[in-house]
Parts: C-alpha cells; sequence; structure tokens
C-alpha cells in the first residue's frame, strides 16, 4: 500500500490472508487518527483495515539508496524487485513502490507523491490534505531530477 487513505484502503478486509506491506509511520499515523489533526481524522477510517491480521510494516530510512530514495529492500515475502520507497509528504507515511521489470528498467507507482491539477480547488484540496508544508509540487521536482 502506498498508504491507507480510505480511497486507497478501502477493500483491505476483502482479501482476509493477504499480505498488507506499509510503511510503520502511516499504519502508526493512521490508526491515531482521532487524537490527531481535522485532515487525520477524517482521511483515514481503521474500519476498512480492523479485521486485517497479516500486516507486515517497514520503517523510514536505512534502506539501501535507489536513485537518491531511501529504499526498503527485503519486504516480507515478495522478490528483490518490489521495492517499498519512502515518499513522505502526501501523509506522514506514504511510500511509492517500485517494480524491476523485464530488461532492467524500473516502474514506479508514486500513489498521491505526484498528483497534477488544473482546478483551483483541487490543488487547494492537495495543499490542505498534505502532511508536508512545502508545496505538493516539491514530489514532482524531486522524481523530474532522477527519471
Amino acid at each position: 500500500m502506498t498508504h491507507l487513505d480510505f480511497d486507497h484502503a478501502g477493500g483491505i478486509e476483502d482479501f482476509p490472508n493477504a499480505r498488507v506491506h506499509v510503511t510503520a509511520r502511516e499504519k502508526e499515523v493512521a490508526d491515531e487518527r482521532k487524537g490527531g489533526a481535522f485532515v487525520s481524522r477524517k482521511r483515514y477510517r481503521p474500519e476498512q483495515w480492523d479485521d486485517a491480521t497479516n500486516w507486515s510494516l517497514y520503517p523510514f530510512g536505512g534502506g539501501e539508496p535507489w536513485f537518491g530514495f531511501d529504499s526498503v529492500r527485503d519486504l516480507q515475502g515478495l522478490p528483490p524487485e518490489i521495492l517499498l520507497i519512502p515518499l513522505a509528504g502526501h501523509t506522514w507515511g506514504h511510500a511509492g513502490v517500485a517494480v524491476l521489470k523485464d530488461g532492467g528498467r524500473w516502474l514506479m507507482y508514486a500513489g498521491d507523491a505526484i498528483r497534477i491539477f488544473c482546478a483551483h480547488d483541487l490543488a487547494e484540496f492537495e495543499r490542505l490534505a498534505s502532511q508536508e508544508r512545502a508545496s505538493p509540487r516539491s514530489a514532482i521536482q524531486r522524481f523530474s531530477r532522477r527519471f
């Protein structure tokens, strides 16, 4: 999972035997949402995952560098060609998922780390939803320097 916002975490319980890979920080913040900021209380819905029991939680940092990002390797039960890349900003524990394709090229799923909006209202929503006080475009700049 890139993060546990309600629009991403819905359906976890439909797969009771699935292992859920997410950063430890994301799970911590999502589970503590009741005491948090207004945005955190609205974005997370623990009832979407409260029956899930097969979690693999990964710390931020300390991983092997990957294109200038810290990465977490050795995802439990997955091959080393799948990486969880910490991308805090949209949420405190947001991550991307990188997959090494045949031919040696990487496919990067950035979740909501990169969102481009044309309408002012949507851009304002992203500014409010972002846990990072820097512009949401900072993620775009980070990626554009590397890919």
